[in-house]
């Protein structure tokens, strides 16, 4: 509250218009603060105005982002989602974010993939699936996948594999490790039909780089970090034949 000798030093600077304007005003609550009779707003009724306005404000951010961390509990399949019997459903944040050049979705308890549930992800060069209770896959779980050139379904409870479900949904699939199923070898698979000629299937080996989306990218990445070695088919055939190209070399 101003005091008068301060008031009438303020009513110095203003017109005579705005001073009467000021003090019609006196009986509103939206009087100036410059005429000195505006009762400042008490300490609860500022903390529930400014708990109000910010649980407004959390509400409207929940609401627009329902479905989004720190709102939504990162999923047991992050960055896909699975239902409660571990099925996958979809990879919605991995399409949105279009950044996943490997889907990890490696030891997670997986049982199955639900019809397209990998749609439009178009950056995975990589599906790491290997070490779940995967027991069946069928094509149209794979669509979307159109430049993935690594699948590790390594250590699932495959009992067979038809190679037609990797004929139009991968179109660059190059290799298919297989290791560690009941059933699913890749003698099994070639008794159906057989791969592409140009995709690689492997049962007897498991490859474990940092990586493995470096993994048949055209560059040789050499033995220091397990790349050029007989079980990752020596960096998925890049360090292969004589025009290799070399990390060191490019870099």
């Amino acid at each position: 509250m101003l005091s008068s000798k301060e008031r009438k030093n303020w009513s110095l600077f203003m017109t005579q218009d705005a001073l009467k304007d000021a003090r019609d005003r006196r009986n509103t609550r939206s009087k100036l603060v410059i005429d000195g009779m505006v009762l400042p707003m008490k300490r609860y009724a500022t903390a529930t105005y400014s708990s109000f306005s910010l649980l407004t404000i959390v509400l409207v951010l929940f609401m627009d982002n329902a479905d989004r961390y720190p709102f939504f509990a990162p999923n047991a399949c992050f960055p896909c989602e699975c239902d409660r019997d571990m099925v996958i459903q979809n990879c919605n944040l991995a399409k949105e974010v279009e950044a996943f050049r490997e889907l990890k979705l490696y030891s997670k308890g997986i049982t199955a993939i639900a019809d397209g549930a990998f749609a439009d992800l178009y950056t995975v060069r990589v599906l790491s699936l290997y070490n779940n209770s995967i027991s069946t896959i069928e094509q149209t779980q794979l669509q979307g996948l159109d430049n993935t050139k690594i699948i590790f379904l390594n250590f699932n409870k495959l009992e067979s594999l038809d190679p037609v479900i990797f004929v139009e949904p991968t179109q660059q699939l190059g290799y298919l490790w297989v290791t560690g199923n009941n059933n699913a070898t890749c003698e099994t698979v070639g008794s159906h039909g057989g791969l592409p000629d140009d995709v690689v299937c492997v049962d007897d080996t498991v490859c474990t780089v940092k990586l493995p989306y470096l993994l048949a990218d055209g560059i040789c990445n050499g033995e220091k970090d397990g790349y050029k070695t007989a079980e990752c088919h020596d960096d998925g055939g890049d360090c292969k034949g004589d025009n290799v190209r070399w990390y060191d070399s490019v870099v």
